[in-house]
């Protein structure tokens, strides 16, 4: 658990099993409270970075609790239940924020005093594309835009993310030394993954659709 597993994305179990206890709670709030609420997570979010930095806390600790996520839970929830558009001012100010950040800690010498882990997906960073991730799931025509090889990768996505953890667990270490370069050695990690959770999901679901399998049958 301190090590967090193997591989990116290992950290997603924990933060999964933590996110089923605390989901009710910020739905319930954001629910009653509306855009209030998720002021209030995302002040929360911000304490958590406060506090680690406060405490020492090592990057182990801190990718595996879902604290850091609390503002993009929160405006998810809000999104599902109110489609009020937001101020023009506070998206404007938002996405200032956010693309302030990350160009500050990403490609400058700038370094950050109190968000020091995961600066491109912190809390500030990520203000950049919340009023853009709003307006287009409230954008009707975006919404009747439809990719089927994007939508079946959307639920194949659980049984590429297994694949994944084998394959970084496994044989990462050992392919990466065959390619000339890390983007080459990234574009087949991520080719192949796609491929082998692909045929993961495929080869689960036949079996699952096997009588035996199927429960009360």
């Amino acid at each position: 658990m301190d090590s967090g597993g193997y591989g990116p994305g290992s950290y997603y179990v924990p933060v999964m099993v933590q996110f089923v206890f605390l989901f009710p709670l910020i739905e319930k709030i954001v629910y009653r409270y509306r855009f209030a609420g998720v002021v209030f997570f995302g002040g929360c979010n911000l304490l958590y970075e406060i506090l680690q930095r406060l405490y020492g806390m090592g990057e182990s600790c801190y990718r595996l609790l879902i604290f850091r996520y609390l503002l993009l839970i929160a405006y998810g929830c809000w999104l599902a239940v109110d489609r009020q558009k937001t101020k023009i001012w506070i998206s404007f100010l938002c996405c200032c924020m956010g693309v302030s950040f990350i160009l500050l800690t990403c490609y400058t010498a700038y370094e950050p005093k109190v968000i020091i882990y995961w600066t491109g997906t912190s809390c500030i960073a990520v203000l950049y594309m919340l009023p853009l991730l709003g307006m287009l799931i409230r954008s009707r025509k975006f919404s009747a835009i439809h990719a089927a090889g994007l939508e079946w990768m959307g639920r194949a996505s659980f049984h590429i993310y297994l694949f994944q953890m084998v394959y970084y667990g496994l044989a990462a270490d050992k392919l990466y030394p065959l390619f000339s370069n890390e983007p080459a050695a990234l574009i087949f990690s991520v080719a192949f993954c796609l491929m082998g959770g692909g045929l993961f999901y495929i080869m689960e679901r036949r079996i699952s659709g096997i009588r035996i399998f199927q429960a009360g049958k």
